[in-house]
Formats: C-alpha cells, sequence, structure tokens
C-alpha cells in the first residue's frame, strides 16, 4: 500500500516477520542482493511461481534454529524522488543475546547512462559490544556502458568489549597491500575505482584509505593496456603506475613506494621473416623508516 509522504521518501510498502526460537545471522555484504527477504521486499510480496521451499532453505541460513532466541524483522520499500528506489530489513534478535541488523540495497539507474547499486549492512552486537557497517557497490554497477565498471566499498568496525575493546577501523576501498589485516576487521573490502575492457583497449583506476589506532594508509594505482591482433603483427602497448603509503606509530615507522612501469612488444611473422621485439621500461622509489 503505498504512503506518498514526501517525494523524498515516497513509501511503497512494508513488510513484517518473526521467527521463535530463531537467531539472525547478518549475510555476507556480496550476499545481500540475494537475500530471500530483500528479494521478496523488492518484487512486493510472494509472486507466482516462487518455490516456497526454496526459500525457506535459504532463510534456515540466515534465521538458524537456536532455542530461546527471537527474532523481529520489518521491511520498507520506498524511493527518493522516484530515482532512487531502497530496500531494507531490520531485524532485532533477542534472547539468549541481543543484537540490531540492519540491511538492504539501493538502485539508480537511467537507460544507457549509468547504473548504480549499492549494498549496505550493520550490526550492533549488544552482548560483544561490537559495531560494524559496511558498504559496497555490486557488480551491476557502470556509467555510459556496461563495460565501464564502478567499484568500491567502505566498512566502519568498533570494538567496546573485551579483549578488543577500544579498537577500530575505518577504511574507504581496503587496505595497504603490506598490513596484516586482524582476522576481526572487515576484510576484502574492494577499492574504490572504475575499470573498462572494451576488445583490445583496457584501463582502470584504483584507491584506498584506512584508518586504525595503529596507523593510517592510503594508495592509488592505474593502468593502460592497448593491443593490437592482426595475424601476422601483434602489437602491445602499457602503462602501470601505483603509490602506496602507511604511516604507523605503535610501533612508529613509515614506508612509501611509487611504482611506474611502461612496456611495450611487437611481434611480426610473415612466412620465414619474424620480429620479436619488446621494451620495458620500470622505476620504483620507496621511502621507509623501519
Amino acid at each position: 500500500m503505498p504512503i506518498p509522504l514526501d517525494p523524498a521518501f515516497y513509501i511503497h510498502g512494508f513488510a513484517l516477520g518473526f521467527g521463535l526460537n530463531r537467531d539472525f545471522v547478518m549475510p555476507n555484504i556480496t550476499e545481500i542482493p540475494d537475500f530471500p527477504l530483500i528479494k521478496i521486499v523488492r518484487q512486493g510480496g510472494l509472486k507466482q511461481g516462487d518455490n516456497i521451499q526454496k526459500i525457506f532453505h535459504d532463510l534456515n541460513r540466515y534465521l538458524p534454529a537456536s532455542e530461546n532466541s527471537y527474532v523481529i524483522i520489518a521491511g520498507i520499500k520506498f524511493d527518493s524522488y522516484k530515482m532512487i528506489f531502497t530496500t531494507g530489513i531490520l531485524a532485532i534478535a533477542f534472547g539468549n543475546k541481543t543484537s540490531i541488523n540492519l540491511l538492504g540495497l539501493s538502485t539508480m539507474k537511467q537507460e544507457g547512462v549509468y547504473n548504480f547499486e549499492f549494498a549496505f549492512s550493520m550490526r550492533a552486537d549488544l552482548e560483544e559490544g561490537t559495531f560494524l557497517a559496511q558498504g559496497q557497490l555490486t557488480d551491476n554497477t557502470y556509467v555510459l556502458l556496461p563495460q565501464l565498471k564502478l567499484t568500491g566499498g567502505f566498512a566502519l568496525g568498533m570494538w567496546l568489549k573485551g579483549d578488543m575493546a577500544g579498537d577500530f577501523v575505518f577504511t574507504l576501498g581496503g587496505y595497504h597491500p603490506n598490513f596484516k589485516v586482524p582476522i576481526h576487521y572487515p576484510n576484502n573490502v574492494p577499492r574504490l575505482g572504475y575499470s573498462f575492457k572494451l576488445g583490445s583497449v583496457q584501463f582502470y583506476g584504483k584507491a584506498y584509505f584506512a584508518l586504525t589506532p595503529s596507523c593510517i594508509m592510503a594508495g592509488l594505482a592505474g593502468g593502460l593496456n592497448l593491443v593490437l591482433d592482426a595475424g601476422v603483427v601483434y602489437a602491445e602497448i602499457g602503462v602501470l603506475f601505483s603509490a602506496d603509503f602507511i604511516i604507523s606509530w605503535k610501533p612508529f615507522y613509515y614506508k612509501a613506494e611509487v611504482f611506474v612501469q611502461i612496456y611495450a612488444k611487437i611481434v611480426v611473422d610473415v612466412w620465414l621473416f619474424s620480429i620479436n621485439q619488446s621494451f620495458n621500461l620500470t622505476c620504483q622509489i620507496t621511502i621507509r623508516r623501519t
């Protein structure tokens, strides 16, 4: 039932559910687009042809049986100015332990121009004293052409109790390549950037930033690769660039690396005559204190 509160918050409908002797497990950020409850709310309920057995089979993974545990789930679907469409799920689990979970998917698209799809999640575990929020562009995100992909994600984590009390992390695009990511930190956060591959042309750009109680880090990278394959003539040229910086104060050290590479290759093969030449110029600068 639509509720037109405001053009910035036009509600298309609500959903409500509950579980007895069930806990709630937050799906991985990459699993949110296929999360069963997200799908049900996005399509406005169950549709003819939906496999109920499969839906409940999939839900058992995220709502596992747990004696004396309960969960209340609410869903909402709304849009902002008919441009951004969002599906959100709020799950509150209580009984053996209490947690507040929020997850959803937002989309913004215009045919032939762009398509943005952003998954987000937030979990607060009151017993463990942990808070974790994540967001990530899905593989369906592009601008102008489906081949021009946009990537990126963020994560914010805070630990308030136990052995990890006082620890936190904030990252846009992941971590320094040499940073040993603690096991409790969110990992596999994709770089902020773009990539394009169409035929013989390929280029990309990436960037990241992260802050922890012990260090700060940032970096960027880019590349261009062109290939010409005409049978008897094969030519390739490319440029690679990367820069990574990290400063740690527990213990104190810093490291900065800049890497540039230019390469080219040509192969000519005509009957008994052949040429195979390659060129590679690499420059690497490292500044460190350990």
